[in-house]
């Protein structure tokens, strides 16, 4: 009965449990995680990589060793209170400043949960541990590991093998992007650009100067607002297809092909796609090539588009996608994230670009 496990010791255990699962979702993917210091101010891109893996680390090394009950009394239960203390002061700072909504990201993009929830579960834990460090002894404590350090450098050096740091690509608004001449802006002036009810009308009574004419507006339209370089500059290919996205009107749509937010706003589209005549849709996918086809069947939309990687998507994002960008020869007429884009938002921003010119 020697080996039999306190019961009181039971809850530093299960503690150790979470530790390890909270360590093991942030990995799957890890860059969800990376994304979320960024977005959250905590750590820059070019630091975020290197910070993500060393807490997951320090969560799993933690939580093997309240499992294992390594000097609880000494080292497990104070220092993993202290690394929970320091997550909390964090929630409730966080709390207090922006209302904490968006997902804390303590067990991943798994299991989303919010800062206030986070905090609770934090104050559990943390009186769970304190609970079991009042009830040992040292008499009673555990020293299966001789040397943790070992045993710490190994789960360090494992996260970092297994997950390789990959630098993310910051966009940046560089004066020598290519200056491309984009055909099948050029092709669809009249077709998708120029304002519908002048396109309409065109065809209706066919008569090629009225289209001409419609042509002739939009074109003097387009020159009065001076080109510029946007962040999508760098972005010249769509289904094999050269694309100057600085040219004519665009619209950018980053969607994450997982994301039902992303699918949300694709089948916003879809629903006035026909109705209303949008300019050119480009779109910047995350995701594998072979979702993209289930990705248009759900959503009824079907666009140019191009596969990015994700250390090239997400610093292209502010807070959470979808990212819809409505861009004329280069200038940012609308930018909409997440749950603050709406198609009536940006057929508002469309018409008034047109109105005020």
């Amino acid at each position: 009965m020697k080996n039999k496990i306190p019961w009181y010791e039971i809850p530093v255990i299960l503690t150790g449990l979470l530790f390890i699962f909270s360590g093991c979702v942030k990995l799957f993917p890890i860059y969800s995680f990376e994304f979320l210091l960024v977005r959250q101010s905590i750590f820059s891109w070019a630091l975020a990589p290197y910070a993500a893996r060393v807490i997951i680390s320090v969560e799993l090394i933690f939580g093997v060793l309240l499992c294992l009950r390594f000097k609880l009394k000494t080292i497990s239960i104070p220092l993993s209170a202290l690394i929970l203390s320091v997550f909390s002061v964090y929630l409730a700072i966080s709390l207090a400043t922006s209302g904490g909504t968006a997902n804390c990201g303590c067990f991943g993009e798994v299991l989303p949960m919010s800062m206030l929830a986070a905090l609770i579960k934090n104050i559990i834990m943390i009186a769970v541990l304190f609970f079991s460090f009042w009830k040992i002894t040292s008499s009673v404590e555990k020293e299966y590991f001789k040397i943790p350090a070992i045993m710490a450098i190994v789960i360090l050096t494992a996260v970092f093998l297994i997950f390789p740091v990959k630098a993310y690509k910051v966009p940046t608004i560089s004066s020598s992007a290519a200056k491309l001449t984009d055909t099948a802006s050029e092709q669809n002036v009249t077709a998708q650009t120029a304002p519908s009810s002048k396109v309409q009308a065109a065809a209706g009574e066919k008569k090629k100067d009225s289209v001409n004419s419609a042509a002739k507006e939009y074109a003097q339209f387009l020159q009065k607002y001076k080109r510029k370089t946007s962040v999508y500059s760098g972005f010249t290919e769509f289904n094999n297809k050269r694309v100057n996205t600085d040219e004519g009107e665009k619209v950018i749509v980053l969607f994450s092909l997982d994301c039902d937010h992303c699918l949300a706003a694709a089948k916003e589209f879809s629903k006035v796609y026909k109705k209303k005549q949008f300019p050119k849709i480009l779109g910047l996918f995350f995701g594998e090539e072979q979702e993209v086809a289930g990705f248009f069947q759900s959503s009824g939309l079907t666009i140019s588009y191009k596969i990015l990687e994700p250390t090239i998507f997400f610093p292209l994002l502010i807070k959470s996608p979808p990212r819809i960008t409505y861009l004329i020869n280069g200038n940012v007429a609308g930018d909409w994230e997440g749950d603050n884009f709406s198609v009536a938002k940006l057929t508002d921003a469309i018409d008034k670009a047109h109105k005020t010119h």
